[in-house]
């Protein structure tokens, strides 16, 4: 999980780490600190990555029309909690992303542990799963964020994940558009790997950290694969 701070205010960042670090363990959050909201829009213009929560403290921004707008458009924001000194501050906040708004000083705020909750709770619906029917009926999920790879096998897919495999019956083409916004990259006509899993690779072969070499084809080079 990430999640971008942008503020000013040292004690409301440092009290902000603190409860999403007590409250989110599981999830070892990765924090990112900004001062100017254009620093984000920046950062994530030149980067791959996502922000899951964003928690925006407006009393060092100015919030106008424009900036509402550019932050709305950005994709790679989940979502947003605003932060203020007054609640007066509350209907300049209303955008589609708004999951929240905290009023300094936030560790005073009622709303706090509610707000932190419903996020967690938000975000890890958002989580892409590759859901698919087993032999006996039963319905069951993936969490991407377990897949190793995932190996073309005609008109079903062989998915290694966890240690397992299982085979479902999407091809692999069909996974490949289900998960274009996620970690896990087409690399071959019959390969697909999660990125995470990468200890290195070149212009024919990637290799995973458990050893598993993986094909790499041509059609498929990708920006996210550091070749060495």
């Amino acid at each position: 999980m990430r999640i971008a701070i942008c503020t000013q205010d040292e004690e409301t960042a440092q009290a902000l780490t603190e409860k999403l670090t007590e409250k989110i363990p599981s999830e070892k959050p990765k924090f990112i600190r900004i001062k100017e909201i254009d620093d984000l829009i920046r950062m994530l213009r030149l980067s791959e990555d996502k922000i899951d929560i964003f928690f925006w403290d407006i009393d060092y921004s100015i919030l106008n029309e424009e900036i509402r707008r550019k932050i709305e458009n950005v994709k790679k924001i989940g979502c947003i909690v605003f932060i203020a000194r007054t609640y007066e501050r509350l209907n300049e906040c209303f955008l589609k992303k708004t999951k929240g708004f905290l009023k300094k000083p936030i560790v005073k705020d009622s709303n706090l542990d509610g707000t932190i909750n419903n996020i967690k709770y938000m975000v890890e619906d958002f989580i892409p799963k590759i859901r698919y029917t087993n032999y006996d009926g039963e319905k069951k999920e993936i969490d991407i964020r377990n897949i190793e790879y995932i190996k073309a096998a005609g008109r079903c897919s062989q998915i290694v994940y966890n240690g397992k495999k299982i085979l479902i019956s999407q091809n692999i083409g069909t996974l490949e558009a289900q998960l274009k916004e996620t970690e896990i990259l087409r690399v071959h006509k019959s390969y697909m790997v999660n990125v995470s899993q990468i200890k290195n690779s070149n212009k024919k072969l990637i290799i995973l950290k458990s050893g598993k070499k993986i094909p790499r084809g041509a059609k498929f080079f990708n920006g996210h694969i550091i070749e060495e």
